[in-house]
């Protein structure tokens, strides 16, 4: 039986590490009340809540610590034992606007674990944490050290598409998978494809793509608005939809990108909605954006005249409190819904909110079946994980995997193939409201 799984943090800011072990979330708030840390992690959450019970080994430097060996050189001078514990990365945000994300999916990835006796593929694990931040620069900073210092086994994670881009060629070269539990940028499993990648997420055209066929059908067949922040992400979102919006006979009859990360009033961009002629507006917002958006489309009286759809980050879960009445009715498409009426669905809901005390997102599902894929990956070599590219070739071979989203598998290129699910802002929660069709990446 294996072993309670242990942690070890990587701080991006480079002034300090911190290790732990895996105790209960109650001994860490008492933890962090004796200490007199209590309201400091009220105050910066992503901070304390990346490194579950903190422990801090005092202000050495991240710089000076002893350089671990990585899994590459572990495996080439024999010294990787099959008794070892494999070392699991988690790069998520710990700090930032998106830190509840980054949250959710450790916690989705630490719920499997804790399901598991702490272990995968009979293999005991040590989770190396560190913090992805808000820019390419600080994600990255924090692959290499979890590569370098960290002498990770596999890493999981990555909230930001620009981070996972960026640090492509670090794993590509050092051949240590990569299991991305949320970037979505559909160069990772197209153009800039590598076979130590995989996605247990979507791309970023997927979800979108499943709504374009509904909404010429049932909802605007005389034509759309488009309207995203100018960055990859917002436009890799919105092609998808136009892809199958046109396919099925629609016309977008208007587009516009506002400055991504500084537009703060949508006024402009609101007033070219109204006088376009839609009859729905498709919109892809994310974070702090997404409510700032749907906050004053809702004050503009839109709602009222014109639909607004998208893709589930519009109104996630993570930011409907902050929206309020506002998200009320918006209807969106995602892999996840809370209320999805299956088996493997129904008990993780109740596992993660028995654990964290909040609901589950899809964030948490992402990375709960990232451990699944491991778990059965490490499982197929009897636990021997020290030739990367027979991991690879077991990952690549593990065929369906049973997620609370549903069944789904990987395409040759390791991104899911999966059912999207129509939902509706009811009564501030993300409701089903039935199915849609089963996408693979439409980039391909």
């Amino acid at each position: 039986m294996t072993e309670p799984f242990s942690t070890e943090c990587l701080l991006a800011d480079g002034k300090r590490s911190v290790s732990l072990r895996n105790r209960s979330d109650r001994s860490r708030r008492d933890f962090l009340r004796r200490a007199g840390l209590f309201g400091a992690a009220a105050a910066a959450p992503g901070l304390f809540a990346g490194c579950g019970n903190l422990v801090v080994s005092g202000d050495q430097s991240a710089r000076d610590r002893p350089r671990l060996p990585t899994a590459r050189e572990l495996r080439e001078t024999g010294r990787h034992q099959d008794g070892d514990a494999l070392r699991v990365g988690v790069l998520a945000p710990m700090t930032g606007a998106y830190s509840p994300l980054g949250n959710a999916i450790r916690q989705g990835f630490r719920l499997y674990l804790d399901e598991h006796g702490g272990g995968l593929g009979g293999r005991s694990v040590e989770v190396v944490q560190a913090d992805e931040g808000e820019q390419a620069e600080t994600g990255v900073r924090a692959a290499r050290d979890l590569l370098t210092r960290g002498g990770v086994d596999v890493v999981v994670g990555m909230a930001s598409s620009a981070v996972a881009l960026a640090a492509r060629d670090l794993f590509d070269e050092r051949r240590v998978p990569l299991v991305i539990a949320n970037a979505g940028s559909a160069a990772l499993t197209g153009k800039s494809w590598s076979p130590y990648i995989f996605r247990t997420s979507f791309s970023n055209r997927q979800p979108d793509y499943a709504l374009g066929q509904h909404v010429f059908e049932e909802v605007a067949p005389d034509g759309v608005f488009l309207i995203a922040p100018d960055y990859m992400a917002g436009k890799e979102h919105l092609e998808g939809f136009r892809e199958a919006y046109e396919a099925a006979g629609g016309e977008v009859v208007g587009e516009t990108l506002p400055p991504f990360a500084s537009t703060r009033d949508y006024t402009p961009f609101l007033s070219r909605i109204r006088s376009s002629g839609a009859q729905a507006v498709i919109a892809f917002f994310n974070g702090g954006e997404a409510v700032s958006f749907v906050r004053q489309y809702h004050q503009a009286g839109l709602h009222e005249v014109l639909p607004l759809l998208g893709s589930g980050h519009l109104t996630d879960e993570t930011i409907l409190l902050a929206q309020g009445d506002a998200a009320s009715g918006i209807r969106t498409s995602l892999h996840y819904a809370l209320d999805l009426a299956n088996e493997r669905n129904e008990a993780f809901v109740r596992a993660y909110e028995a654990t964290y005390a909040e609901a589950a997102t899809v964030h948490a599902v992402q990375a709960h079946d990232a451990a699944q894929l491991l778990d059965r990956a490490v499982s197929q070599l009897d636990g021997d994980t020290g030739d990367a590219d027979l991991m690879v070739e077991a990952m690549e071979g593990v065929g369906k995997i049973d997620s609370p989203r549903g069944v789904f598998a990987l395409d040759r290129n390791h991104n899911p193939v999966q059912r999207f699910y129509l939902r509706e802002v009811v009564e501030g929660t993300n409701a089903y409201v039935r199915d849609l069709v089963t996408v693979a990446d439409p980039e391909r």
